[in-house]
């Protein structure tokens, strides 16, 4: 079996200062209020840029108050608060907006805060803060929740309930399973589920046992477990816990727990038949659910020369096999002009049995496989997921061949054509860690590491085990077989143009899981058009498959509302 490691970026490059990010970018840090009981649980919560750094295993608990000042918006915390005694000793919530985030904090402190919890001004989860001019000399905690958790929170505190609130940075976590979150059935490999443990008290710890319960698909449970004897004090381990093989279709949850302290980390996976995919949105067509997107900041994008990828790595399995397209999801694929371009690539990264150099700062370290591009068209709007027809790079026909245990990056590059100061930004719905490195960043050269965190964007490939009877078929020119129109709402109006008579012409309409939803057959076709009623389908992703004994095409078509 291949195995795989975590890539780091070698080169030096503060990534935090240069990202915008539209959602939680610290998984490890747990907001959780504990009173009341209608308001209790976990919070998506952002770590301060400046203020004291908590350890692992150390927490701030507290009541939660309001902070009021002077002004016409006194839930800001812009001027000397006013309601000091209140907040002395508490942890104060603030509303984001009008001034640095560095001078809310300290007002906050200078009036007794042990704590600050800043809340967004506008949708789409928590982001990162700069400390400004005066954040350097905070020596509280600071935090950021989302919009909608700090209304909550602030009206409950505003109608006279006591609100209890605790964030730390827990002494267990980095749960790490499946290689990717999902992966195509024939293409699963086993892996090790792992997690890491901190020992934060100043004694020896002994004994520690770690256990990955993973439920499957159907109901049946698999029981894995490890134990570290002796653990000393600050020091941590990542614990493999046995070896576990996927071999059903469908999803996997897996629960790490341990017997010293009371934190149990969830993972989920899946199986699928046809798909790669780090991100876990569960759509073949629509992205509009992933909660939120990274890119970089205007200033940088300008710097970099208007250059801005983003890639994502996946491993094949034990045997041979295949992809066909590739798919993403950009969150501001509106503001790119008509006829704007995006390419996209495939690489291989290493063969079986190697490591992929992770210190690369160039695609030119790694083999081109298959490219492919796409261009912006009107009906190119929202955050939907975008299918692209891979071509191998050698000009092989059919679909793209991935070698056994090879490793692969597939990557999304734009280079600005309009003098735009807007850099793409690349969707994403999770954080959550795999065994394999989940990104890589090219802005002035690449970077293996990429950004500072887990950004699980949506970036797929997809094999052709949805489209059957094509095997060892050359694929027909794109001219031989059109679709039109596309986006389509009630009909489309297939084109053949054969080179020669074909007696028989199978066509499929599939959709994006691979479910076929309708076929026809026609006879002795040349040059001809077909009209074909597409009524009865849902909005989103479907596929146009036609095999002969010729040939075979597929051709990607979106279904969209009538006015």
């Amino acid at each position: 079996m291949t195995k795989f490691y975590k890539l780091f970026c070698l080169s030096v490059f503060a990534f935090l200062s240069i990202i915008t990010v539209n959602a939680q970018q610290n998984p490890t840090l747990k907001v959780i209020v504990t009173a009341p009981a209608s308001l209790a649980g976990s919070y998506n919560a952002v770590s301060g840029g400046f203020g004291a750094t908590l350890k692992v295993g150390e927490a701030v608990t507290g009541k939660l108050v309001g902070v009021q000042d002077a002004s016409a918006n006194p839930d800001l915390g812009c001027n000397e608060l006013t309601n000091g005694a209140a907040i002395s000793g508490n942890i104060a919530l603030i509303r984001r907006g009008d001034c640095e985030f560095g001078v809310k904090c300290k007002n906050a402190e200078d009036k007794g805060a042990k704590a600050a919890v800043i809340f967004n001004r506008v949708t789409g989860g928590p982001v990162g803060m700069a400390p400004g001019a005066v954040g350097g000399t905070v020596t509280i905690p600071v935090c950021m929740i989302s919009l909608e958790d700090g209304e909550k929170l602030l009206a409950a505190i505003n109608a006279g309930t006591e609100v209890t609130m605790s964030f730390r940075i827990p002494t267990f976590f980095n749960a790490v399973g499946a290689l990717a979150y999902s992966t195509p059935l024939a293409q699963s490999q086993a892996f090790s589920p792992s997690a890491t443990f901190a020992n934060s008290g100043s004694t020896n710890l002994t004994n520690l046992i770690l256990k990955a319960d993973i439920l499957e698909p159907g109901g049946t449970k698999t029981s894995l477990s490890a134990t570290v004897d002796m653990l000393e004090p600050s020091a941590d381990t990542a614990v493999a816990i046995g070896l576990y093989e996927p071999t059903k279709p469908g999803s996997y949850t897996m629960y790490i727990s341990n017997n010293k302290d009371q934190d149990t980390l969830t993972s989920m996976f899946e199986l699928s038949k046809a798909k790669f995919a780090l991100d876990n949105v569960d759509s073949d067509s629509d992205a509009s659910v992933a909660t939120g997107w990274v890119t970089l900041s205007a200033e940088s994008f300008v710097t970099s020369g208007g250059r801005f990828d983003m890639g994502v790595f996946y491993a094949a399995g034990a045997t041979d096999g295949n992809v066909a397209y590739a798919a993403f999801a950009l969150n501001n694929i509106d503001s790119f002009p008509v006829g704007e371009t995006f390419d996209v690539l495939l690489y291989r990264t290493a063969a079986a049995g190697e490591i992929v150099n992770g210190g690369a700062t160039s695609y030119d370290d790694f083999t081109p496989v298959a490219t492919a591009q796409f261009t912006r068209k009107a009906s190119d709007t929202g955050q939907k997921l975008i299918f692209v027809q891979l071509e191998d790079i050698g000009g092989a026909p059919g679909a793209v061949k991935l070698e056994a245990e090879a490793q692969y990056l597939l990557v999304l590059k734009y280079e600005n054509s309009n003098n735009s100061t807007t850099p793409p930004r690349f969707a994403y719905n999770s954080q959550v860690a795999y065994s394999y490195s989940s990104e890589t960043v090219w802005t002035d050269m690449l970077y293996m590491g990429g950004f500072t965190g887990e950004y699980n964007i949506i970036l797929r490939m997809y094999t052709n085990e949805f489209i059957v009877g094509t095997k060892d078929l050359p694929t027909f020119a794109d001219h031989q077989v059109t679709v039109n129109p596309n986006p389509a709402v009630s009909f489309i109006k297939v084109g053949f143009n054969f080179d020669n008579t074909i007696a028989e012409v199978r066509t499929a309409i599939v959709d994006a899981n691979g479910k076929v939803v309708s076929t026809k057959n026609y006879e002795n076709v040349q040059s001809n058009d077909f009209v074909e009623d597409i009524t009865r389908l849902t909005p989103g992703t479907y596929f146009y498959s036609v095999v002969t004994k010729e040939g075979w095409s597929v051709k990607p078509f979106m279904v969209v509302k009538g006015n």
